[in-house]
């Protein structure tokens, strides 16, 4: 078994040598992290290699719909009834509304959308597990991880397992995403929903007319 240390250093060098980019890494001594790994691009798309079990390390794409998920101020002030001048604890707290209220309306469709995922990219190389965030003390399904695993102490590794392993995760994790990224279109828009109500007031109130 390789050493830690040994194991970074051949990961790395794989990392370079196939034409990835490492943008930072990361390992036990930083505050609240109990891996070590790697934040990489590959083909301009983020992805993580991370230490597990043994002499594996996971090769990750993550789909978060809290990243895809973008609320500005006008958004948050009509879906939380706000005022004009909202202090930063009310954005704050709005902000904690809208997502909880649309990572719920996704949760609904969440079976759904998985076997939607592994029926488009049937058969699946890479594994899957669902990501969740915690909100105010409550478990959220926040979208899907796309995994698989380099063996870097292994005799047959090289660039080309690296580059095999790692093109397999980035190929299924952005067809996953690109499924999983539509079920944001079928959140309802209570913004124009609103807009929409309020013009309708104004049509029917005979002092507009």
């Amino acid at each position: 078994m390789g050493s830690l240390h040994g194991d970074l250093g051949k990961i790395a060098e794989t990392i370079l040598a196939a034409g990835d980019s490492i943008e930072g890494s990361y390992g036990t001594s930083d505050p609240g992290v109990s891996s070590t790994g790697f934040d990489i691009e590959h083909r301009g798309v983020p992805l993580v290699i991370e230490s597990g079990e043994g002499n594996r390390y996971q090769v990750q794409f993550n789909y978060r719909f809290s990243n895809a998920l973008e609320y500005d101020e006008r958004t948050l002030r009509d879906r939380n009834a706000l005022g004009n001048s909202p202090s930063e604890e009310q954005m704050r707290e709005a902000y904690v509304v809208c997502l909880r209220t649309d990572l719920g309306n996704i949760a609904e469709n969440q079976q759904e959308l998985i076997e939607e995922v592994r029926s488009e990219l049937s058969p699946m190389r890479s594994k899957t597990v669902a990501l969740r965030q915690e909100i105010d003390g409550e478990m959220f399904w926040d979208g899907v991880r796309f995994y698989d695993y380099l063996y870097p102490d292994a005799d047959s590794y090289s660039v080309h397992t690296y580059r095999d392993t790692v093109h397999a995760v980035y190929k299924e994790g952005v067809t996953g995403g690109r499924i999983l990224a539509q079920e944001l279109d079928e959140i309802p828009d209570e913004t124009d929903e609103a807009v929409a109500a309020e013009s309708d007031d104004v049509r029917s109130n005979p002092a507009f007319q």
